[in-house]
């Protein structure tokens, strides 16, 4: 996962990048405003300094974490790619983040939803349980924290990818 949101974030064109997970998707406009999640979400970002952290919540992102893309890459190193499988890659990020003197912004997550599913559903095509790589990741990322090391991927090649868009363009991701 990791791997995979560290490419989207690298070839993402925008200032900011935000995640939002597979089982979340974004709501129609306001009816009263017509302010959807993409406009909301740039409003704040422009009221706000660089090293913010844009999430739904401290606890409970669910998926729903943001960040402006030069402080993501360059302050950051991206989400660790050494945390495997599902789960704390999220809250690795934060903690890193709030290590390196990052602020949150709590947006409270209007304008974004989540599929229900439950647990069972989640695992059911993962190679491994979700519970246990969330574990093995947290303790990664606690020996990492503990270390002192808040940019993630240092001194390694990160985010690198080549890509077809539209079936014919070549992207090449360094």
């Amino acid at each position: 996962m990791s791997y995979s949101r560290n490419i989207a974030f690298k070839v993402a064109t925008g200032d900011i990048v935000n995640n939002l997970d597979a089982d979340n998707y974004t709501s129609h406009p306001d009816i009263e405003t017509s302010e959807c999640w993409a406009a909301y979400l740039n409003r704040i970002a422009n009221q706000q300094n660089e090293k913010i952290i844009f999430a739904k919540g401290k606890r409970a992102m669910h998926g729903r974490i943001g960040f402006y893309k030069k402080d993501f890459i360059d302050l950051l190193g991206g989400y660790d790619e050494e945390l495997l499988g599902y789960g704390h890659d999220d809250h690795d990020l934060v903690k890193r983040a709030w290590a390196l003197g990052f602020s949150m912004f709590w947006w409270g997550g209007q304008y974004i939803n989540r599929i229900r599913a439950s647990r069972q559903e989640k695992n059911s095509n993962l190679e491994r349980k979700w519970k246990v790589t969330e574990n093995e990741n947290k303790l990664k990322s606690a020996q990492n924290l503990q270390k002192g090391n808040f940019k993630a991927n240092e001194g390694k090649p990160w985010g690198q990818a080549k890509l077809i868009k539209n079936f014919a363009e070549v992207i090449e991701i360094t």
